[in-house]
């Protein structure tokens, strides 16, 4: 037996070793911490190596995918500035009382917390919002929104800056005018100003700027440092014991949960049927088709 065909045994020995190390020591082991004494365990003395090519051997530290940009918006401070204050300001509807925020939260993962967001003539936010006319769906979050390949449940926008038109403009939502919205923004000088800044040109206040500039701001909204992230960067001390257990329940063959929750969006670009029944039968919720 030629040494190549021998070193090539053992590496893929030492491999499997590894692999079935993972499945079968329970995650305490496995980051150098004793278990909880009522559960049956096995301590096992790990060398160094071993240690960190079994952590690494998770998989879990991913690089997030290429962000689509459109070529005639490129990001730019000024843009994302403005676009985080018209995210927050009411002045996009047409009665000026709802603005992207109640139904993007921050507080609320940038959700509403609501089965059905709430639309136009509501009060309050999330889930003690009332009074106004409920919507079909929930509010997707946007919370890495700008590494979707399409918007919303079903897909009918092909990007954030296509997203952005349609709450604006729809009756049930925030049902504003587009060249109203643009006489009440250009009244006002400090967004003049803030357009001006971040557009230039004749007519810097027009109704696709304020959709380019909220998109700008969205794609800011990134979730790649939280402690999970942190954890797979090497930082052990990140996630508590439970977390941890909570991880391999997570990624373990019983649950699946990581076939549609995809590391490290924890999201899936394609477009599920799961069956889920209509909220009202005789409005059946055609989804993407």
């Amino acid at each position: 037996m030629s040494s190549r065909r021998k070193i090539g045994y053992t590496a893929a020995g030492t491999g499997l070793v590894i692999f079935l190390a993972f499945l079968y020591f329970p995650s305490s082991v496995l980051d150098g911490e004793k278990g909880d004494p009522s559960q049956s365990a096995i301590e096992v003395d790990l060398h160094d190596v071993y240690f960190e090519t079994i952590l690494a051997a998770r998989n879990l530290h991913r690089p997030f995918p290429k962000m689509a940009v459109r070529e005639d918006n490129p990001d730019s401070p000024e843009k994302i500035v403005l676009g985080r204050l018209l995210f927050f300001d009411p002045i996009l509807s047409g009665d000026n009382t709802i603005s992207c925020a109640h139904c993007h939260h921050p507080d609320l993962g940038f959700t509403d917390n609501r089965g059905q967001s709430m639309g136009r003539n509501g009060d309050g936010v999330g889930s003690g919002r009332k009074g106004g006319t409920v919507l079909r769906r929930g509010s997707p979050t946007i919370w890495n929104a700008a590494f979707n390949h399409a918007q919303f449940w079903d897909g009918r926008a092909d990007d954030l800056e296509h997203q952005a038109i349609f709450p604006i403009t729809d009756s049930t939502e925030m049902n504003q005018g587009r060249e109203e919205l643009e006489r009440e923004l250009s009244a006002i000088p400090e967004y003049a100003d803030q357009f001006r800044n971040a557009f230039g040109g004749d007519k810097p206040v027009s109704f696709q700027n304020t959709a380019y500039s909220i998109a700008s701001f969205e794609r800011t909204i990134l979730s790649d440092n939280s402690r999970f992230d942190k954890y797979t960067r090497g930082d052990q001390a990140a996630l508590s014991t439970n977390e941890r257990h909570g991880l391999n329940v997570f990624r373990s063959l019983k649950t699946r949960c990581f076939e549609c929750h995809n590391i490290p969006t924890f999201n899936n670009p394609d477009f599920k049927v799961v069956g889920v029944p209509d909220l009202d039968p005789e409005k059946p919720d055609l989804g993407r088709f």
